[in-house]
């Protein structure tokens, strides 16, 4: 797009901006992502602006037109309130991460126990702590919901898209089977919000066998007469030092079908039984992360009428025959007159996961956020946009003819990559489940031998 153009439309977008709200204030980043996703999607619909002196009265009112559809919710509703959350050095740490002020890696390897927690050893007390921060994060978003109430519906999921994206990196956190949490959720007939008491519990997807296993986690109501509903929390593909890391990057190099199905049939008993287990509850929220979020989606095909909502964050495609299962299983509950779960994808700017095969072109809301900072490569699959100090969210169609190069492409490259990778991480990992295997064994006999 030439300068003077790109000029223009940053200019009539800020005056547009501005109209929302003369309160918010966008940097240059965010204003050239709106614009960016403004011209394509006019693109698609056949409007192009080719100069900046095309643009008459009528082009920037089918600009602003534009401008209106797609931008979903302007400004974060969440405002924390530093005082009352009495974070330690190193919440103070990750919480600045969190907002999108990281600190430099410098000081973040100067933390003798966070990165190696992460890459070799896991310190519980350094999980406990981060755990704790959520909590108090938790605590204050519903301080805050009480004090202000939001009133349109786009602010009330937006304040769930942030509650959501922290709720799918609890998983990576190892809570402690029978724990409990409190987490803000809107329930009720109108719906309100409340801090719901949570207990957790550990769901194991993969048998021992294969190794250290994926989990997943339900949480369930204390309070089962409070109406809350449970949530099941699926964990992306971890970290080296956590449980499931081989079978989850297994999982990733799948060539053959979606990321995560190899897990999903392996775990999908598991998970039919923690539904049933909880079928006298209200219908369960879904949330994960990358992989996580894949398997929520592939949840909804076998589980759909016992699921009110899924939130996902940076989730890839399906395979093409699970996409028609998909579509199967929403077009039935639209014959039908069934029930459907309110799908929400939030994909982060700059995140490329997304557009890895099939996104689905109905059934799933889709929603591009865009932070405070820009990331690029993994960081802006990894990091939260949604808690950045400034994040809007924007409708968003993946599936558009705009994308299609870019979805072919990194279709390929994935598919490729996973044929060559596959082959060798999973000779790696049987031979390290083997030899653990085998040393466990040793171990027992010798045990038994001393006793003797």
């Amino acid at each position: 797009m030439q300068s003077s153009l790109q000029d223009t439309l940053s200019l009539y977008t800020q005056e547009y901006l501005n109209g929302v709200s003369h309160l918010l204030t966008f940097t240059d980043e965010q204003i050239k992502s709106i614009v960016e996703i403004a011209n394509t999607i006019l693109k698609s619909e056949g409007v192009t602006f080719r100069h900046a002196r095309d643009f008459e009265a009528a082009e920037k009112l089918i600009f602003h037109e534009k401008l209106r559809q797609i931008l979903f919710s302007p400004s974060s509703p969440w405002t924390p309130n530093i005082d009352r959350l009495f974070l330690t050095e190193r919440q103070q740490l990750i919480f600045s991460a969190f907002r999108g002020t990281s600190p430099s890696l410098n000081k973040l390897f100067s933390d003798e126990k966070l990165v190696p927690s992460i890459m070799t050893q896991q310190d519980e007390g350094v999980f406990s702590e981060v755990r704790e921060l959520l909590q108090k994060i938790f605590i204050d978003i519903q301080l805050q919901l009480t004090e202000k109430p939001l009133t349109m519906e786009s602010e009330h999921i937006h304040m769930e898209m942030i509650i959501g994206d922290f709720l799918a990196l609890f998983p990576f956190l190892n809570p402690p089977h029978d724990s409990q949490i409190n987490i803000p959720i809107r329930i009720g007939n109108p719906k309100q919000w409340s801090l719901i008491s949570y207990a957790v519990e550990t769901i194991f997807l993969t048998p021992s066998w294969m190794g250290s296993p994926v989990t997943a986690y339900g949480l369930t109501p204390v309070d089962k007469n409070n109406h809350a509903p449970p949530l099941l929390l699926f964990k992306g593909t971890t970290y080296p030092s956590d449980k499931g890391f081989g079978l989850s990057l297994l999982t990733d190099l799948n060539p053959f079908g979606s990321i995560g199905a190899s897990v999903y049939a392996l775990g999908k008993e598991k998970i039919q039984l923690w539904f049933e287990k909880n079928k006298d509850l209200p219908k369960a929220i879904l949330i994960g992360k990358s992989l996580g979020g894949m398997l929520c989606d592939l949840s909804v095909i076998d589980f759909a009428d016992q699921i009110d909502m899924v939130l996902t964050y940076g989730t890839p495609g399906f395979s093409f025959g699970d996409l028609q299962r998909f579509y199967s299983r929403f077009e039935q509950a639209v014959r039908e007159g069934t029930h459907f779960p309110q799908i929400h994808s939030f994909c982060q700017k700059n995140d490329l996961a997304p557009f890895c095969d099939f996104s689905a072109e109905r059934g799933i809301h889709y929603y591009q956020v865009i932070g405070s900072v820009m990331r690029h490569g993994v960081l802006a699959h990894a990091d939260m946009y949604s808690a950045h100090v400034q994040s809007l969210i924007l409708k968003f169609d993946p599936t558009q003819k705009s994308y299609k190069i870019l979805r072919i492409a990194l279709t390929a490259l994935r598919k490729s990559i996973s044929l060559i990778l596959f082959p060798f991480i999973f000779y790696i990992h049987m031979i390290c489940v083997g030899t653990k295997q085998v040393r466990n064994q040793m171990t027992k006999k010798h045990t038994a031998e001393s006793r003797l």
